[in-house]
């Protein structure tokens, strides 16, 4: 047969299986926590080496969508006492949810990691038409038995209640106000998250409530986010996401960036936002837009990706 379809009830298309069920589900939303940056849904707290994934304050409900299936963490929070780390090095160990279509679950699970001087997250299992891990959380566990757990990392992907279509994967904030002299000026600051992107995929990258200044009969200040995969980009390296350019004015904000990019690969990037000032003799300044509240950083999942988009595709987190 050349063509399926389903849900019917009766035909071919009543054969809804499992496997047929993922394929229709993953057009409605990408997986993540259902809510936006700032939820308490799936929020971690500690106490000693004891790790509590909680529900959603307001309602007793966290929900989240995990290849295509649903999990909801309802009627009591869960909490994992986590195995103490008894060797002289300390270990990041990860919470995520786990799908397994063979067991037919959803759990939230502890993923261990491994002693050492500088230690790594475990990594993700992320299998088509099999288990599938959501990334939640990580930590580092203290070496020698020690506690409490340290160094707690957000990894909760986004599904976005108002536009379930562009799942927020990654959010951040800027630092303070750099000054542009005869080189380019970083703001720094960044990503609170690192959750792995996926191939075939268009991402949006937006930062918003920046100020953009210039001084000089032909002052031109160019603002750009670059991104490199395993250090920080400066005015040489990295890929152009996105740039903004304004001649002879001052913005005084708030001046949003946006951009699109694809992943040719997985990996660990770093975004920097930088302002560059022409000519030379001349001087600028970028940044976050009012010293009380810093710009910021959201990545968000636009769907399947069609075309392209550069000729040098950014992988970040």
């Amino acid at each position: 047969m050349a063509e399926e379809y389903f849900p019917f009830d009766s035909g071919p298309g009543a054969d809804s299986t499992e496997a047929r069920w993922r394929r229709m589900a993953r057009a409605w939303a990408p997986s993540g926590v259902v809510g936006s940056p700032g939820d308490d849904a799936y929020n971690l707290t500690v106490s000693g080496l004891n790790a509590t994934i909680n529900r959603r304050a307001a309602t007793g409900v966290a929900e989240a969508w995990v290849d295509g299936h649903m999990h909801r963490l309802i009627t009591a929070n869960w909490t994992n006492a986590v195995t103490p780390e008894t060797t002289a090095n300390p270990r990041v160990d990860r919470i995520v949810l786990r799908l397994d279509p063979v067991a037919n679950t959803v759990t939230l699970t502890r993923l261990p990691g491994t002693a050492a001087a500088s230690p790594s997250a475990p990594a993700l299992t992320q299998i088509n038409d099999g288990v599938w891990d959501l990334p939640l959380w990580r930590f580092t566990v203290p070496a020698s038995s020690g506690s409490p757990l340290t160094g707690l990392v957000d990894e909760r992907q986004w599904i976005d209640i108002t536009n379930p279509a562009a799942r927020i994967v990654a959010y951040g904030s800027t630092a303070s106000t750099q000054s542009l002299t005869t080189t380019s000026a970083r703001i720094l600051g960044g990503l609170n998250v690192s959750p792995s992107l996926r191939p075939g995929r268009l991402y949006e990258i937006e930062v918003g409530g920046l100020s953009l200044t210039g001084s000089g009969n032909s002052t031109t200040v160019l603002a750009e986010i670059r991104g490199l995969l395993g250090a920080t980009p400066t005015s040489s390296t990295g890929t152009v996401v996105s740039n903004l350019s304004i001649t002879n004015v001052t913005v005084a904000g708030p001046t949003t960036m946006t951009g699109k990019f694809s992943v040719a690969s997985t990996g660990t990037y770093t975004l920097a936002p930088f302002g560059y000032v022409s000519p030379a003799a001349n001087t600028g300044n970028f940044g976050p837009s009012g010293s009380a509240a810093p710009a910021t950083i959201v990545i968000r999942d636009a769907g399947p990706l069609i075309g392209v988009v550069g000729t040098t595709p950014l992988v970040i987190p």
